[in-house]
């Protein structure tokens, strides 16, 4: 199993998008906290600054939520 970096529209405002790391037992280990990004490929490129560290193998997936 390795962890998930899902990248989602934020429910305030669908124009922005945040991320948010999951670790193998689906715990949230780290966020953008909560500041959004004006597209989906920004959030995505913060979280995997993110992700490079110990999760350096976590798959990165669109959510709804």
């Amino acid at each position: 199993m390795m962890a998930k970096l899902e990248v989602h529209p934020r429910g305030t405002n669908p124009q922005t998008w945040g991320w948010r790391l999951r670790a193998d037992n689906g715990h949230i280990v780290a966020t953008d906290g909560s500041q959004g990004y004006v597209d989906r490929d920004t959030a995505a490129m913060y979280g995997i600054g993110v992700k490079s560290g110990v999760y350096a193998d976590a798959e990165v997936i669109d959510t709804d939520d």
